[in-house]
């Protein structure tokens, strides 16, 4: 069995679903909050510059305040 390839060793590779092949992708197992660690912050960072646009369904759980939170964290 192979090691899980990680970006900036918090988000799985295989969590990161391209939409296509020039722009977009789906990153699937994080919920997003302003609790995240600086390292998973940085990953989405990461992955943003790299696909441009990223898509996190079924966050139902973050309200006005969570999402706020986590946009100042993004920056």
């Amino acid at each position: 069995m192979s090691n899980p390839v990680l970006v900036n060793r918090t988000i799985l590779d295989s969590d990161v679903v391209p939409l296509t092949s020039r722009v977009g992708a789906e990153i699937r197992g994080v919920r997003l909050g302003g609790d995240l660690s600086d390292a998973a912050i940085a990953a989405i960072n990461q992955l943003l510059l790299k696909h441009k646009v990223i898509f996190f369904r079924g966050q139902e759980h973050l309200d006005d305040a969570e999402q706020e939170l986590f946009a100042r964290r993004l920056g």
